[in-house]
This record gives C-alpha cells, structure tokens and sequence, in this order.
C-alpha cells in the first residue's frame, strides 16, 4: 500500500514540475528547457502507476509530441 502511494505522489511530483517548467517556457522560450519538459513527460508516461488506457493519456502523448518538436525544431 505505502509503495502505491509514494509511486503515485511521484507522478503528483512530475505533474508540478512541469507544471513550473511550462510556465517558465511561456516567459523564457528556449529548446533546451522544451527537452526538459519532454523529458518529464517521457518519465510520466513510462510509470509503472501511469495506465496508458485513462484519456488522460492521449493529452500527454500529445504534449509530448508538440514538446518534442519545440525542443528539436
């Protein structure tokens, strides 16, 4: 049970820093801070706790789609 949480608060954790990230690419453009932001979304969707089958899903797939163009553009 306590494994469950702490690798569900991991994704509550990857969730805010690309929250900030975001946010600070709106401000600040710039590819390599995109990478970043590709990145988390990379680690989100290969979690164990994340379930590809939610709708959510198809928004990061997306997200990171459109990251990794602004990061390699």
């Amino acid at each position: 049970m306590l494994k469950n949480i702490i690798k569900s608060n991991e994704i509550n954790q990857y969730e805010n820093w690309l929250y900030l990230l975001i946010e600070t690419y709106s401000e600040f453009p710039d590819n390599n801070l995109a990478k970043v932001i590709h990145y988390y979304l990379e680690r989100i969707l290969l979690h164990d706790e994340f379930d590809l089958s939610q709708p959510k899903s198809c928004h990061y797939i997306s997200m990171k789609k459109y990251w990794y163009q602004q990061a390699y553009r």
